[in-house]
C-alpha cells in the first residue's frame, strides 16, 4: 500500500534512485518512439510500465501512522487512526502490518499480508473482540477490509507476472499525460478483478489513477486516485489518496500523518505473533 510522510499538493513518485534510474530509461526510450502507438496493444510496453511501478517498492522498510477517513454521501465521515509497517519484496519476503488504534471500537485491529511470489500470497486478520486470528481464504480476499472501500486484495503486493499487461496509449488526467495500462488477470481465480486500468506516469513510475472491473463489466465500479505525494528522503511516495466506490458514492481516504524510514525491521514484527500481540509493534511505531 502507498505511504509517505506528510500530505503536499505536488505529485511525485516513489522508489529508490538507483532502480528508478534504470526503469526510467527503458521507459523513456519506449516513450520516443513514434511506432509503439500504432494499435494500442504493446504487452512488452505495457509489461515494462507495470515493472517499472512494483520495481519502486523492492527493498523499502517503512513505518507509517495514517489516518483513514470514511466519507458516505448524507451521513457524517467516519475517521480512524492507524499504524503501517511495510517490508517491500526483496528485503526478504514483501510483507505489511496494518493495525488500528482508534477508534476504540476497531483499536487493536490488525491485518497481516505476507509473499510477493506466483506461488500466493497470505494474509490473517485479527479482530480483538474474538480473540483470535483467522486466515482470509484467497477466494475472499476481495471483500472490504474493515468497512473501507479498500479490498483485502488491494493492501497486498501483486507480482507483475501474475497478470498480462497491454499497452492503450496515451491519455491526458488533470493536465498530466499520461500511459493507459490494462491488466488482467491470468489466472482468474488470482484475482478477484476481472482487470484493472492503471493511468501511469512513465517519467515517475507512478500510476495516478487505477480503475477496476468485475466480471464482464464494461465500465469500472471502483476507482483509486492519487492526490498527492512528497519526497521523504531519496524516496518519493504517495502521501494522500482516495478510494472510490463508483455506484454508492462511498469513498474511502488516505492520508499519512508521519512516515519514517527503517534500515531494518524484524521478521517477527510480520508475524501471526505481532498480530495477535500490538504491544510487539509498539515500539517501531514512528513520530511517537
Amino acid at each position: 500500500m502507498p505511504l509517505s510522510h506528510r500530505p503536499s499538493d505536488k505529485l511525485m513518485s516513489r522508489g529508490r534512485a538507483h532502480s528508478l534510474k534504470a526503469a526510467l530509461a527503458c521507459l523513456l526510450a519506449l516513450y520516443a518512439g513514434p511506432s509503439l502507438a500504432d494499435d494500442g496493444e504493446q504487452p512488452e510496453r505495457g509489461r515494462a510500465l507495470m515493472a517499472a511501478v512494483f520495481e519502486q517498492a523492492t527493498g523499502v522498510q517503512l513505518a507509517a501512522f495514517q489516518r483513514m477517513e470514511l466519507i458516505e454521501p448524507g451521513r457524517e465521515s467516519r475517521v480512524r487512526e492507524l499504524y503501517v509497517f511495510r517490508r517491500g519484496p526483496g528485503a526478504g519476503s514483501a510483507a505489511t502490518l496494518i493495525r488500528f488504534t482508534a477508534p476504540g471500537d476497531i483499536a487493536g485491529t490488525g491485518l497481516l499480508s505476507i509473499g510477493d511470489s506466483l506461488s500466493g500470497i497470505d494474509q490473517w486478520l485479527y479482530l480483538p473482540a474474538h480473540g483470535r486470528v483467522r486466515r482470509i481464504p484467497a477466494g475472499r480476499q476481495g471483500g472490504r477490509f474493515a468497512g473501507s472501500d479498500f479490498s483485502y486484495e488491494d493492501l497486498r503486493d501483486r507480482p507483475v507476472d501474475l497478470d498480462q499487461h497491454r499497452w492503450l496509449g496515451e491519455d491526458w488526467l488533470d493536465g498530466e499525460r499520461l500511459e493507459r495500462v490494462e491488466s488482467r488477470p491470468i489466472e482468474a481465480a488470482s484475482s478477484s478483478y476481472a482487470k484493472r486500468v492503471l493511468w501511469i506516469d512513465a517519467q515517475r513510475a507512478l500510476p495516478l489513477r487505477i480503475d477496476f472491473y468485475r466480471g464482464r463489466d464494461s465500465e469500472p465500479f471502483k476507482r483509486f486516485q492519487v492526490l498527492a505525494t512528497e519526497r521523504v528522503g531519496h524516496l518519493l511516495l504517495i502521501s494522500d489518496s482516495l478510494m472510490l466506490d463508483l455506484a454508492s458514492g462511498h469513498q474511502t481516504r488516505l492520508r499519512q500523518l508521519c512516515l519514517e524510514q527503517r534500515d531494518e525491521l524484524p521478521d517477527y514484527l510480520f508475524s501471526v505473533r505481532a498480530l495477535e500481540d500490538p504491544g510487539l509493534d509498539r515500539p517501531f511505531r514512528p513520530c511517537t
